[in-house]
């Protein structure tokens, strides 16, 4: 991986972060493409219309194609030095007289884009509409394009192309942005009067730029009234100029001063390229629509925007709006309300397979779900038939021995929390019952093993079970607390003398001789860890005797007598 020397941000925020720096080893870092999820309206620039519920007379809903003018008056007809048209509108509040304004984002173009040669300057054509969404590249994403320059050419009549307006040679760049070049013509234009300018880029103190959130919290207001309201733009629509034909027939159009016989192939040393065929039979000028259908000398039949090839039927859309990915050339991105499909769909993901789908909304499936790859999720809920919730099992990182989690927060008794913070040994995470988090899945468990032997399962810790034994440990156990038998002690095999097995755990009994002060026990006891008894009757341990290495003492007393018995069961220890 390169990086630039200069602005290496992802080595700086690994080396600033606590968690790298305290690691005895090198992590390894795992960089994952963060997919772009905005639809496409929302990557152009858009315009808030609104109609009065009020209004009168009534109305109608803005319409593609016409053109905006400022509002005229019986005394006053004012003009844009541009002639901007309505490209797309999406509905916001539909229009309901005397109840809710109808509110309407509206995507506006400019016609005003004339060649420079002073052959064809009086000819005024569209943006490029197939380029109104800036083309992107997944590796370097741009959330707001900088604007384009349009620009006609001098050549071929009616080809505009998208630009960085690079002089004196201007560069085709269609990951530049038309609307925002638009909007920019619109905001500068006199007769709205909003004091906008490039250099500063605000307007009502407000930086003019793509942002967050629904087209309700974002907008940003032309022009305010000094009580800081919003204070509207009088705008209307007009209709725009349609020519409309059928039924034509193009001969060799483009070639030749206009004798037809000049026209003929065997005298031309210039095929027209598609484009220059479609611009050569149809103008559309100053935000005017040319509707017609006809076919050229090829047999291709023009339906407005579709040409349909007269042996494959392979029908070509021309002018029609999409997002191209960089990489990706051919590659057609659309959107649409709703799509059915009736056999399958297949995804490829590019040519590496790697090219991330992106649902930015809740997707249903109502049969069998297959991968055969890893699925990732930030948490998975597990309902019934009927939709309700039954658990949901996700991560969170723990915070004084409990998932840290957002207080507004509803679950269900058994969700499940996985510790993002997890190490060996500790709970994998939390289970959820009754208002508590408790912690499940106790973790590096190599030591116990179990087995069944006839019918039930016993287990070992640090050695294996038997068939003999409920449990088996292999090492020190320590209980902080009680311990409760119902059964033998079993530790029949633990001593050798007072309480071994070779004695029937019934004790030792030694005979006293007058002197001899030390009778042996098994090692490892105390004084009070015995229970001595002379001639039936018991001794005090630390009065009577004592325990040194592995005999009682009689030595800080009286020895036992000639024909005295003594008697020493050894305590389990």
């Amino acid at each position: 991986m390169q990086v630039d020397n200069s602005a290496n941000t992802i080595y700086t925020t690994l080396q600033a972060n606590s968690l790298y720096q305290n690691l005895g080893f090198t992590p390894t870092t795992f960089i994952r493409r963060v997919p772009d999820a905005r639809d496409l309206t929302d990557r152009t620039y858009r315009f808030r219309y609104v109609l009065d519920k009020d209004s009168f007379p009534i109305p109608r809903p803005p319409i593609t194609g016409f053109v905006l003018q400022p509002r005229s008056s019986e005394t006053n007809s004012p003009a844009y030095s541009k002639t901007y048209y309505v490209y797309d509108v999406e509905t916001y509040q539909e229009f309901v007289v005397g109840e809710t304004d109808g509110i309407y984002y509206i995507t506006i173009l400019s016609a005003s884009v004339s060649p420079i040669t002073s052959n064809f300057d009086n000819f005024f054509f569209s943006q490029q509409t197939v380029d109104i969404y800036p083309a992107f590249d997944r590796d370097n994403p741009v959330s707001d394009p900088a604007a384009a320059v349009s620009i006609a050419d001098n050549q071929v009549l009616g080809l505009v192309k998208t630009t960085d307006g690079a002089s004196p040679t201007p560069n085709e760049n269609k990951q530049l942005s038309i609307t925002k070049e638009t909007t920019q013509f619109f905001l500068l234009e006199s007769e709205n009067n909003l004091g906008y300018s490039t250099t500063t880029n605000t307007l009502s103190n407000i930086v003019v730029t793509a942002r967050l959130g629904d087209e309700e919290d974002r907008k940003i207001p032309l022009k305010l009234n000094p009580d800081n309201s919003v204070a509207p733009l009088q705008i209307e629509l007009r209709r725009y100029s349609i020519l409309r034909a059928s039924g034509h027939t193009f001969e060799y159009l483009g070639f030749g001063p206009g004798n037809y016989s000049t026209a003929f192939p065997s005298t031309q040393v210039e095929v027209l390229s598609p484009e220059q065929v479609r611009l050569s039979q149809s103008l559309k000028e100053a935000a005017g629509v040319a509707y017609y259908s006809g076919v050229n000398s090829d047999g291709e039949l023009f339906v407005g925007n579709q040409v349909i090839n007269p042996v494959t039927g392979q029908i070509t859309n021309e002018d029609i709006a999409q997002l191209n990915v960089l990489g990706e050339e051919g590659t057609t991105i659309e959107t649409f309300s709703e799509l059915v499909l009736t056999d399958k769909l297949t995804v490829i993901g590019g040519a590496s397979n790697q090219l991330e789908s992106v649902f930015s909304g809740p997707v249903t499936f109502q049969r069998k779900v297959t991968s055969s790859d890893e699925i990732q999720s930030l948490k998975f809920t597990f309902s019934n038939d009927d939709g309700t919730v039954l658990r949901q099992t996700f991560l969170a990182e723990e915070n004084a021995g409990l998932p840290d989690l957002d207080s507004g927060l509803a679950f269900n008794s058994g969700d499940i929390c996985y510790n993002i913070d997890w190490t060996p040994g500790q709970s994998l995470g939390w289970v959820y019952d009754a208002g508590t988090w408790y912690k499940f899945g106790l973790s590096d468990t190599t030591p116990i093993t179990s087995n069944r032997f006839n019918g039930t399962t016993n287990y070992g810790i640090g050695m294996a079970p038997d068939a003999s034994n409920r449990l088996k440990i292999s090492g020190n156990a320590y209980f902080d607390g009680d311990i409760d038998v119902t059964g033998k002690y079993g530790c029949a095999d633990k001593y050798s003398l007072a309480t071994g097995i070779a004695n029937g755990n019934a004790g030792v009994t030694y005979s006293g001789d007058g002197s001899t002060q030390t009778f042996g026990i098994s090692p490892g006891h105390t004084a009070f860890s015995v229970m001595v008894f002379l001639n039936g009757v018991a001794q005090i341990p630390g009065v009577d005797y004592t325990v040194t290495g592995n005999v009682v003492d009689f030595s800080i007393a009286t020895p036992p007598a000639t024909g005295d018995t003594i008697h020493i069961r050894e305590l389990v220890i």
